[in-house]
């Protein structure tokens, strides 16, 4: 962390920090512990990403921290953009359940996390406008710094670039019939069912500790349809590097857990509508995440992390969801898979550690 970084920290908290070390971040941000000399917080700073995530971080964190499902937020400061929060502790995640070698141990840190984003959506819908408000004029006062992720556009951008990005690909492989994946997600855009999503809902941004689960990373949330984070168990896990399939018993147990909570704030959750919401996210993630690598992936292989897997299968798994769907993106699907399959042979994706 840099002498300005914990300078403007400490201004901001009202306390003089110690920088104790770097606890993760990426290329886009940067996660410090610090102390005070009667405890310890979190600092999180933004150099190499956008206010975007910044602004976005601030405003989720306030909405969800008070619920008890994420840390809490101690003090912003804009110059440079950080923020302040409570410190959760050193404590495995999800990630580190599905990556063990105990099946049962995995399934009680799905059920965790499932519980815990329903009662993170169960007590911010009723808040939903408000939030969403919070979002567009903290976003606005950041207005014109050049976004530099896929998801800084939001859900409808994701989707909005997807289509881009399909009929450049049918083109690509002398395919007709594109799918739109804006209009596959109609009845996800409809604000009606929205709630506070950390929009990253990995099964590595959280922690389990005392006993309940927190989620962490909050740089892209925002107010969205409650499908979209919990159809991360069926496609699964579209935007992580460790998505391993998960078995179906313990998906639906998972779905199960999340339901029970959701339903006490968003009643929709309770009926058979949600379920056909969440096999739209599953089908519309499923395409929305193949079309960042789809190009990559017909060059040559990749593995994203040693502990995650390969490409390629992890494609064919997508497309073969959508290819089974039903929907209008089904038979272009379909062509697409058979295009690999030519190319790469049948590829299975295989389970999660913790479920071998």
């Amino acid at each position: 962390m840099t002498v300005a970084t914990i300078a403007a920290a400490s201004s901001a908290l009202g306390r003089d920090l110690t920088d104790l070390g770097a606890l993760g971040g990426s290329d886009r941000s940067g996660v410090h512990r610090a102390t005070h000399g009667d405890g310890t917080v979190v600092v999180k700073s933004y150099a190499g990403g956008s206010r975007l995530s910044w602004a976005r971080e601030r405003v989720g964190l306030a909405a969800a921290g008070p619920v008890g499902v994420a840390p809490r937020l101690l003090a912003v400061a804009a110059d440079p953009p950080l923020v302040v929060m409570e410190d959760l502790g050193s404590a495995p995640s999800v990630a580190d359940r599905l990556l063990g070698d105990d099946a049962v141990a995995a399934d009680e840190a799905l059920l965790a996390w499932a519980a815990t984003l329903g009662r993170l959506h169960a007590a911010t819908h009723a808040d939903r406008e408000a939030t969403a408000r919070a979002f567009a004029e903290a976003e606005g006062a950041v207005a014109g710094d050049e976004p530099v992720d896929r998801f800084d556009a939001g859900m409808a951008g994701s989707l909005d670039r997807a289509t881009v990005d399909w009929a450049a690909n049918a083109e690509l492989l002398g395919l007709a019939g594109p799918p739109d994946v804006r209009a596959l997600a109609a009845s996800l855009l409809q604000p009606h069912h929205h709630a506070l999503s950390p929009a990253d809902v990995c099964p590595d941004n959280n922690l389990m500790t005392d006993g309940r689960l927190r989620l962490i990373d909050f740089e892209w949330s925002e107010v969205r349809h409650a499908a979209w984070d919990v159809s991360y168990l069926a496609v699964p896990w579209p935007t992580c590097w460790c998505s391993w399939r998960i078995p179906e018993a313990s998906a639906e147990r998972a779905l199960d857990a999340y339901r029970e909570e959701a339903v006490r704030g968003v009643p929709y959750v309770g009926t058979d509508a949600f379920l056909d919401d969440v096999e739209a996210a599953r089908v519309c993630w499923a395409l929305v995440s193949v079309s960042w690598s789809l190009r990559h992936g017909l060059r040559e292989e990749s593995t994203p992390t040693p502990s995650g897997p390969s490409t390629r299968p992890r494609m064919q798994h997508r497309l073969q969801q959508v290819a089974e769907s039903g929907t209008a993106a089904a038979a272009f699907a379909g062509e697409v898979l058979e295009h690999t399959r030519q190319q790469w042979g049948d590829l299975a994706l295989a389970l999660a550690p913790a479920y071998r």
